[in-house]
């Protein structure tokens, strides 16, 4: 049996674009943004809707992920379809 490490995953996406650096700060899960990050996953990959990881971050209201990403170097003035 083997255990995965975030860089085992750090690249993958699904097939609407979401990666899981993506999923992680949608649900607020710094340790996982951290480690993820920290395993060289892009800190502004687009879903299809155009959504990064900071801007999932911030809709749900998770600050101390939105500070991670922005640290890590995320785009501030990314935007999605949406605007």
């Amino acid at each position: 049996m083997r255990v995965l490490k975030p860089q085992d995953f750090a690249g993958a996406a699904s097939k609407d674009g979401a990666t899981p650096l993506q999923l992680a700060a949608t649900h607020g899960h710094l340790a996982l943004v951290t480690a993820l990050l920290e395993a060289g996953a892009a800190v502004d990959p687009q879903d299809v809707c155009d959504q990064t990881p900071l801007l999932a971050a911030a809709e749900a209201g998770h600050r101390p992920v939105c500070e991670a990403l922005l640290e890590a170097g995320a785009e501030l003035e990314a935007a999605d379809v949406n605007g």
